[in-house]
């Protein structure tokens, strides 16, 4: 089973998903689920990137995941 964002990374990987990049800036707040208890907190980012977008993370993210 897949997560949705791993779907999506895997697909715009390998050229099956196409999108139009956007210009500007984000911050991006990690699913608990995901983050804690599957620890994909990187293909989120993938996607974002590849979207355009410029993340910017919270000063103490990584922190409060534990």
């Amino acid at each position: 089973m897949l997560q949705i964002t791993e779907f999506l990374a895997e697909g715009l990987a390998d050229g099956r998903i196409k999108v139009n990049r956007v210009a500007g800036r984000a911050t991006y707040h990690d699913a608990c689920q995901v983050s804690r208890r599957g620890g994909a907190t990187a293909v989120p980012r993938r996607i974002l990137a590849a979207l355009g977008v410029a993340l910017t993370e919270l000063e103490d993210a990584e922190e409060q995941l534990v």
